[in-house]
């Protein structure tokens, strides 16, 4: 299969969901309350964490490593049952000290259920992985949408219940069920209780950087809900969370349209880097095309948007959304250098890099808490995105590659005078045109921007990277 197929099979279940997500969060933003989408945002930086724990970096090293029998993905698989059961247990009693630094004793019920989703994601993640590999990206696709849809029926459903924040615990819980027993049907994958650790050591050099920078990656980028949630309270974080996760709709269903599907078709020519980089920076401008507009639109729309997803109680998260607004275009294109680094087999080097900007984030986010108000945090994390970029793409462009640090700027600097221009006229069409409501004020605004925007990408002969995806 194409890269071109793939990404077009992935990008309408990835669109799909975003559509299906937006709408019922709008409808959960107007029946649960800051406090509720606070709680549950402590608790799923836990799950996330520990998923990423019982991962050990399988995952990816499934995809990329093309000797592995099928023995040896049964034998990893069996591995995988092994750790998701210890740590689902390990993750129960940790709900105690996560209600014990809180001081809120509901994470104590709410983590014996997200351990039992802790476990069956973790029995997914050798499943999923050789869909990948086999790039069965309709199987995924369609497992996506259906998952998307129970979740949010079961979720609207229990809230208007009354059952607040364990809507969504319980709807995570019968996703993660639901999707082990979508991925098993399709793999075949059994379970065999005797391991051969043989099959372990195969993958587990290049599994081992994975996990490494998936721990650390993840810790520093929800480092802000963890010290917030403690520091500021649990509503301020359903605040600061709620912009924070509408800023990342664009950067993880752009990005996430093209990197599940890179590295499993990329890998074949893990030893053609010549190849890997034009491939990749034909993506990359096609990323930053897309990324300067929504940077742009979200900016300078950040009021009308926050009114229309969730409605009027949630004034205080626009100021987070627009400065987070201003990082959209940085993250959209550095998100897509995790599957160039595992394309080139060189996950070492992606964990290097990432102890070089995790500590630039981390102080970034402690200044922020440090403020105690949730907008200057959003402003110093935003500015943490835009420093990863810089660090990012010196690894991957100069270490990975094997070339010079101006070559990357000579590529995209036709990008960022095109993203300082649009932010002009943005400013300016926002103070000469004033609609009648929020919803007539977004369209008119995206309409007028979009056609500047499309002109400017004809006069600078970037709109051929657009026209590609027709051909």
């Amino acid at each position: 299969m194409s890269l071109k197929k793939a990404a077009i099979i992935n990008a309408i279940s990835k669109y799909s969901n975003v559509i299906l997500n937006l709408v019922f969060n709008a409808i959960l933003a107007r029946i649960l309350t800051p406090d509720d989408f606070g709680i549950v945002a402590v608790v799923t930086v836990f799950t996330t964490f520990f998923t990423l724990l019982s991962d050990m970096g399988f995952g990816t090293a499934v995809i990329q490593n093309k000797e592995l029998s099928h023995n040896d993905i049964v034998t990893i698989h069996s591995f995988m049952m092994y750790c998701g059961f210890l740590l689902s247990v390990f993750f129960y009693f940790f709900g105690y000290g996560i209600a014990f630094f809180y001081q809120n004793i509901i994470y104590i019920n709410i983590c014996l259920f997200l351990a039992i989703s802790l476990f069956f994601n973790t029995l997914s993640i050798v499943p999923n992985a050789l869909l990948s590999k086999n790039k069965q990206f309709i199987q995924i696709g369609i497992r996506t949408i259906i998952g998307c849809i129970l979740q949010g029926f079961i979720t609207i459903l229990l809230a208007f219940n009354g059952q607040r924040y364990y809507s969504i615990i319980i709807a995570t819980v019968c996703v993660s069920i639901f999707n082990y027993i979508w991925n098993i049907y399709y793999t075949k994958l059994n379970i065999k209780f005797k391991l051969n650790m043989k099959s372990i050591r195969l993958v587990w050099g290049y599994s081992l950087y994975q996990l490494l920078f998936n721990v650390i990656n993840y810790f520093s980028r929800n480092l802000d809900n963890l010290l917030a949630g403690k520091f500021m309270g649990n509503s301020m974080l359903g605040y600061y969370d709620k912009a924070y996760k509408l800023s990342i709709y664009p950067v993880s269903n752009i990005t996430h349209v093209v990197t599940p599907v890179l590295h499993p078709i990329l890998s074949e020519y893990q030893n053609n880097k010549q190849l890997i980089f034009k491939k990749y920076i034909e993506i990359l401008k096609l990323l930053s095309i897309i990324g300067i507009f929504l940077s742009v639109i979200c900016y300078g729309e950040a009021e009308a948007i926050i009114r229309i997803m969730y409605g009027n109680n949630w004034g205080l998260s626009v100021p987070c959304f627009k400065f987070f607004s201003l990082s959209i275009w940085f993250q959209v294109t550095a998100s897509s250098c995790g599957s160039i680094y595992q394309s080139l087999g060189n996950t070492k080097l992606m964990f290097k890099s990432a102890t070089r900007f995790v500590p630039v984030q981390i102080l970034c986010i402690a200044f922020g808490v440090y403020s105690k108000d949730i907008t200057i945090l959003s402003a110093f994390v935003s500015v943490s995105f835009i420093l990863k970029f810089v660090i990012e793409y010196y690894y991957l462009i100069c270490k990975g590659f094997g070339y010079r640090y101006g070559e990357l700027w000579k590529i995209i600097r036709i990008d960022l005078f095109q993203l300082i221009f649009l932010f002009t006229v943005m400013n300016f069409v926002e103070k000469i045109v004033i609609p009648i409501n929020f919803v007539l004020l977004f369209i008119t605004h995206t309409i007028i921007v979009g056609f500047i925007y499309l002109f400017v990408l004809i006069f600078t002969k970037q709109v051929k990277y657009i026209t590609k995806l027709f051909k």
